[in-house]
């Protein structure tokens, strides 16, 4: 994908000069030890409204955007030797070779940001074009499939609150990584075969990890928005465990 890439690099350090030296961010990103702590706590505490910009957090990295709405960048904080920037560029790559580049977001490293402290400490920044990524949107969207997908495998009401009880104590699953999966599959018109071998893919990447929470929308194709997966590999379940189980 074409992107004028010294014109992103420009814009967010703008903004990541102005959060290290005017808002602190740099130091209470380094100096907490829990994820929520230091997003939290920072984000009550200073704004960035001028620049339009908005923050999120997972487990591991930071995302950040601005009015622009075409690309924003993830980085992650130092207490974990993972890099699950280069993981996801890795992956990314490897999928466009397979065929399978239209199913993830967009992704590049973008720049080594440097730190404006005495240690001139380095970030790894990589940036991504933007998706719709509301968990509520994607979990309602999945809810619906599934939902209605039982409903006619069953010959039940859709509209009736009985057929509702029945499908929560049956499965009522719409959000874990096989339910979202099995949307997909769906999504994409992608027959057994196909599905299959997407997974097998996801395997051999170590893919795991792929609630509704990392899913979102391009230009209204399904695509999966943080696909790096969590933990070391040799920790991570196979997401066929997850998915044929």
């Amino acid at each position: 994908m074409e992107y004028n890439k010294q014109a992103i690099v420009d814009r967010y350090t703008k903004y990541l000069d102005k959060m290290c030296k005017e808002l602190n961010f740099y130091r209470s990103f380094y100096s907490a030890y829990d994820t929520e702590d230091v997003y939290g706590s920072w984000d009550k505490s200073y704004k960035m409204e001028d620049d339009d910009c908005w923050f999120a957090s997972g487990c591991t990295r930071f995302v950040m955007g601005d009015g622009y709405c075409d690309y924003v960048i993830k980085f992650q904080r130092n207490f974990d030797t993972i890099d699950y920037g280069e993981i996801e560029y890795n992956i990314y790559q490897d999928a466009i070779a397979a065929g399978y580049g239209d199913k993830f977001i967009w992704c590049d490293h973008l720049m080594d940001y440097k730190v404006p402290n005495e240690e001139n400490e380095i970030i790894k920044v990589y940036v991504y074009k933007y998706a719709q990524c509301s968990y509520d949107m994607i979990s309602d969207d999945s809810y619906d499939y599934h939902f209605r997908s039982y409903c006619e495998q069953e010959g039940l009401d859709a509209d009736s609150d009985d057929a509702r009880e029945e499908w929560y104590d049956r499965d009522g699953d719409y959000t874990s990584t096989r339910a979202m999966l099995e949307f997909a599959g769906n999504f994409w018109h992608m027959d057994s075969e196909q599905m299959s071998k997407f997974i097998d893919f996801l395997s051999e990447h170590h893919v795991n990890d792929l609630h509704c929470g990392n899913w979102g929308y391009d230009d209204n194709l399904l695509v999966l928005t943080d696909y790096a997966g969590y933990g070391r590999f040799s920790d991570r379940t196979d997401i066929k465990c997850c998915v044929f189980r």
